[in-house]
């Protein structure tokens, strides 16, 4: 930041929790939640290139279609993923 001229660089955190099963969501955000997280998994399995990794997506679509089963089903889980953003500010000097 200050190579790009700005002084009085500071950061901050935003963290948000995403736990499917926690009330304070929407049952439309908590299953987009659970099919964004096997979308990610997919995505993490198919930049490997491995040669056998048609079984293992398999093995991740069925752990996710139970997964959005028990979620429907009311049954919680109550598994969690964290996202992290950083904040950095700064002034420019004119």
């Amino acid at each position: 930041m200050e190579e790009n001229g700005f002084s009085d660089v500071t950061t901050g955190y935003a963290v948000i929790d995403l736990t499917p099963d926690a009330g304070k969501y929407s049952s439309q955000l908590a299953e987009l939640m659970i099919k964004s997280k096997r979308q990610n998994d997919l995505e993490a399995i198919k930049s490997t290139h491995l040669g056998y990794f048609e079984k293992v997506i398999d093995a991740v679509n069925a752990k996710y279609d139970e997964r959005l089963h028990l979620y429907l089903e009311g049954v919680k889980q109550w598994d969690t993923s964290v996202s992290l953003t950083m904040i950095i500010r700064g002034s420019v000097q004119h």
